[in-house]
């Protein structure tokens, strides 16, 4: 098993572009927390693993692109990152608690079938649109807090969890699956789901 190793990076500020060894398969729990100068982040094919608060805290992180080959991308991952669009490829079955929270995210796509625990994107103040490309999408909630969970949200707060997202999805299924999520509190904003063909 290659890796990098827990904690190898941890608070690396004068870090500015990571290029991932090809024959890499785990980034390890909190690898590159604090890293506070990294921009770019290019993984390799091969990956499989983003350990819990790998990336936690990269507040300059503008770029970064998962492997296709990615399973795993684990709790706090990317919590208070920089980034402003991923793509979150098919391998991906979880994303973990708080993987995306209080980021700069703005665009999340979802390339295939997706299980999303509690808080993934909670905070992220910046978020408008959620691509939900897959047929079978779930909704995990939080084991800290199982009222409600929410999943998405531009606030700090659990309501509204939503506030002018716009979720496009594939199936009827899947917009009763989010509507039902959203709309777990009575007093949250309206949810916006369109059905799509091709996001």
């Amino acid at each position: 098993l290659i890796s990098i190793g827990e904690s190898s990076f941890n608070g690396a500020t004068a870090m500015t572009v990571f290029n991932a060894p090809s024959n890499l398969q785990v980034i390890g729990k909190n690898a590159f927390k604090g890293a506070t100068g990294l921009t770019k982040v290019f993984l390799n094919e091969g990956l499989t693993t983003i350990s819990a608060r790998a990336f936690k805290g990269t507040t300059a992180l503008k770029e970064v692109a998962i492997s296709s080959t990615v399973t795993t991308i684990a709790d706090n991952a990317f919590q208070k990152s920089g980034i402003k669009e991923i793509v979150i490829p098919a391998s991906v079955k979880t994303i973990g608690e708080a993987a995306f929270g209080s980021s700069l995210i703005e665009t999340v796509t979802f390339e295939g079938d997706i299980a999303i625990q509690g808080y993934a994107f909670r905070g992220c103040t910046k978020l408008s649109t959620v691509n939900m490309n897959g047929y079978n999408v779930t909704f995990i909630p939080s084991t800290l807090n199982n009222r409600n969970s929410c999943w998405f949200c531009n606030g700090e707060s659990n309501n509204p969890n939503t506030s002018n997202i716009t979720f496009n999805v594939k199936t009827d299924v899947i917009k009763d699956r989010v509507l039902a999520a959203m709309g777990a509190e009575k007093n949250n904003t309206p949810v916006n789901v369109e059905m799509t063909d091709a996001v």
